[in-house]
């Protein structure tokens, strides 16, 4: 009986393990698969590629939708007038002829280029240097020396 007690705790202890290695893994290759567009979409098309254009132009800023489907989150499988006006100002952004809304080649290239993060130097904050105010001097009254009176001498 205590072997059995033994062995439930070493499944208790793998188990979480084990399942948290297989989603990790799965949640990692699934985002690797949808980073990059494979080929040509073009308006009407429905294909789960285009909800990977949908999520690149709007994480890019030019968005498909504000709300519903298309927005940010709520991306769709559907290549619609909405996303074909997106990619149009982003190859016209790019400068990729023609801009037509036409996901091709050169557009796809352009897509698949890895995002460079900007890099931005800390911004130093200014150092405040204590404002005082000027002291002061006394002013000195001036002081009357004595005037020594003469003395008389005896005579």
């Amino acid at each position: 009986m205590l072997m059995k007690k033994k062995r439930t705790h070493y499944i208790f202890k793998v188990l979480p393990l084990l399942l948290l290695a297989l989603f990790s893994f799965g949640f990692f290759v699934s985002h690797i698969e949808a980073a990059s567009l494979s080929h040509n979409l073009s308006l009407g098309i429905v294909d789960a590629e285009v909800k990977v254009l949908q999520q690149q132009l709007n994480a890019a800023g030019f968005i498909i939708a504000q709300t519903g489907p298309g927005s940010r989150g709520q991306e769709t499988n559907v290549f619609g007038q909405s996303t074909k006006t997106a990619l149009v100002a982003y190859q016209k952004k790019h400068q990729i002829s023609p801009s037509n809304g036409y996901c091709g080649p050169a557009t796809r290239a352009q897509l698949n280029l890895p995002v460079a993060k900007p890099v931005t130097a800390p911004v130093a904050k200014p150092v405040a240097k204590p404002v005082t105010a000027p002291v002061a001097k006394p002013v000195a009254k001036p002081v009357a020396k004595p005037v020594a009176k003469p003395v008389a001498k005896p005579v």
